[in-house]
């Protein structure tokens, strides 16, 4: 096999999955997400990564601010050129408490290399394969309860060391928004983007521009 052929299978149903390697959040820690409008939903329709089939569902998050609103830009900052305010500001940032111990399935943890996963888990395409596993890790109980609240995993667009996407496993629909918070992307979130090199630039003001005069 080369490296031009994904070497990430499905998961084997012969392991003892209710021993995968795990991580927690605590009770009060916050998770965020970054959107147009309110993310907060538990999805089935299949078109996301760790997607559960339907009356199970998942939400996609992330650990910090930045992480979530890199996750929300980074198709048009790596794809295209600068970013504007102006479109950083159509988003806010979305902040959820956790109000219960959470244990999450931690694929990227070194153990779970013998559960035969790879970080191909985390980017491969399409999500046949990784929603496998999020099926057969949601499927693992704990006495009448889900061992695994959800999977922490590497996210798409946020390069830094620490890992940072969370995706919560829960009944299909909308997530409780009674302990929501809602922040505007100001300018100190917007630092934030520059320090990492993200380009931010607004176009010029009318005031700026050099018109042209008639020859």
């Amino acid at each position: 096999m080369t490296r031009a052929r994904l070497a990430q299978g499905r998961p084997d149903p012969r392991l003892d999955w209710s021993r995968f390697p795990r991580s927690t959040l605590a009770v009060g820690q916050r998770l965020y997400r970054a959107a147009r409008r309110a993310p907060w939903w538990f999805c089935a329709c299949g078109d996301c990564r760790f997607d559960l089939a339907s009356p199970r569902g998942t939400c996609y998050l992330g650990t910090d601010a930045v992480s979530g609103l890199l996750e929300s830009i980074g198709v048009e900052w790596t794809t295209g050129g600068p970013v504007t305010r102006a479109f950083l500001h159509q988003r806010k940032v979305y902040t959820w408490e956790v109000s219960t111990r959470t244990a999450l399935a931690n694929v990227v943890s070194r153990r779970a290399v013998g559960y035969r996963v790879t970080n191909e888990l985390s980017d491969m395409t399409p999500y046949t394969v990784p929603q496998a596993f999020a099926a057969v890790l949601d499927g693992v109980l704990h006495g009448r309860r889900h061992a695994f609240d959800g999977i922490r995993f590497r996210t798409r667009f946020d390069t830094g060391a620490t890992t940072r996407g969370v995706a919560l496993f829960g009944d299909e629909g909308l997530l409780s928004t009674r302990s929501v918070q809602v922040r505007d992307v100001d300018d100190a979130l917007v630092d934030e983007l520059c320090a990492l090199g993200v380009l931010v630039a607004d176009p010029p003001v009318l005031a700026e521009l050099e018109v042209a005069t008639d020859p």
